[in-house]
Parts: C-alpha cells; structure tokens; sequence
C-alpha cells in the first residue's frame, strides 16, 4: 500500500508570529516555532472549545487575499519530525472522514499569472537603477517589477476575477528540490467555509512533548472527554 499521503490529518499549533505575505519559503520560519509549552495551552483552547479558528487571510499578489481559512497537513507519520522545524512539537490527529467534508487541498503555484496586452504602465513611475534580478527570475517577476503589478489596480481587478473561487485554496510557493525552499512539501488542506467545528470522535491521536502528558490528559478528563484518545509522546516521533 502507498503510503505517501496520511489518513490523519494533523494540525501544528505552534505556527510562528511572523508576518506570513513576506514569508516566500519555509526556511525563514525553521525554528522560529512557538515553545512547546505555549503549543500546549493552544491545544488545550482548541479542546476545550472542539473549534479551529480561522486565520488571517493570505497575501496572493498585490490586494488580492485568500479568505480567513484554518488547516491541516496530509503527512505520514514519520514524515512529521520535519513539519515538526517549522511549526513545533504539538499537534492535534484528525481522522480522514472529518476533514474530507470540511477542507481541500491546497493548490501551490508559483507566482506567475497571466498578464494582459492592455495592461496600462505608470509612466510616471521611477524604475530604481539599483534593482536587479538574477538569472533566475521568471520573466513574469521581471514584468510585475515593470509593469508595478503589486500596486496596479487594473491588474488587481483582473486577478481577482481571474482567480475567482479558487483563490480561497491558493498558496504561493517556489517549487524546489530542497525541503526548505518550497511550500509543497506540507501538502496543506483548508477549511473551505472558515473555522473547523469538530466532535470528540473526529480526534484520532494528540502529539505532545512528553512532559506535558498528564497535563494534557488531565484536561481532557476536565473537558470530558473519553478515555480513548491517543496520546503520543513527541519523542516517540524523533525515534520513528
């Protein structure tokens, strides 16, 4: 059986403060995860109220945004101690069933659109004789920077309609060879209607250091929860 997808799909809460439209790859985040001891009191609010919030929407290009979306990752359980560099040492295991209804993948791309022939130039920009571009960049990095594509409400209005629907699922990435160079390697899911109301039975297994275990357990019995849920030490993980 292939096992390159998960049938739990995991939700990190120690998610970096950082200011995500001027993220660009997932090495400018490694490490900067939240302690593991401020994951846990966010899992503990995620129990207590069987809700994941939605975010902030995400910058696409210019002024156009993804709605506010909460979400999951479909990645095998082994595969997670590298998740685990970006986004902490706790998670909330949801089965399969429960977020097929709710979530869809996300689709990367990388941030080349369409330009039309009637777009209109400033022409009393000012280009600076000080930028440059590599022998990497994209022809339509080069054309945004002339055409001043991120400020340019014509252009805005077109991709906004351009995009439609599908704008609540795009992510913006590089797509690379190296891990921390790309978004894709999360195979991120989103809430396709904003936060996540979830049941008991919906939870498959919690991840947490393992000197917060009967801390969590705990709250689970003081939110009366079952005694059935999994709780698998983090370490567990990093042996796997």
């Amino acid at each position: 059986m292939q096992r390159y997808y998960s049938k739990i799909y995991w939700h990190f809460t120690g998610s970096p403060d950082v200011n995500w439209s001027k993220v660009k790859m997932p090495k400018e985040i490694e490490g900067e995860y939240k302690k593991a001891s401020e994951s846990v009191e966010i899992l503990k609010l995620i129990l207590a109220s069987k809700k994941l919030l939605a975010g902030s929407p995400e910058k696409i290009h210019g002024n156009v945004r993804t709605n506010g979306f909460c979400c999951v990752c479909d990645i095998p359980f082994k595969d997670l101690i590298y998740h685990a560099n970006y986004y902490g040492k706790v998670a909330i295991g949801f089965s399969a069933n429960s977020i097929y209804k709710y979530f869809n993948p996300v689709l990367y791309k990388e941030c080349n659109f369409p330009i039309p022939s009637d777009i209109k130039v400033d022409s009393n920009r000012k280009l600076d004789p000080e930028k440059t571009f590599d022998s990497k960049a994209s022809v339509y990095k080069l054309m945004s920077y002339l055409f001043n594509l991120e400020e340019s409400e014509e252009y805005n209005v077109f991709l906004n309609k351009y995009l439609g629907e599908l704008k609540k699922y795009i992510k913006i990435t590089h797509f690379s060879e190296v891990d921390n160079e790309t978004f894709y390697r999360e195979r991120e899911w989103r809430s396709t209607e904003g936060d996540y109301h979830f049941t008991e039975k919906d939870i498959e297994a919690l991840l947490v250091p393992k000197k917060f275990i009967s801390e969590v357990k705990n709250h689970l019995d003081i939110n009366n929860y079952k005694d059935n849920i999994t709780i698998i030490p983090f370490e567990f993980l990093e042996k796997a």
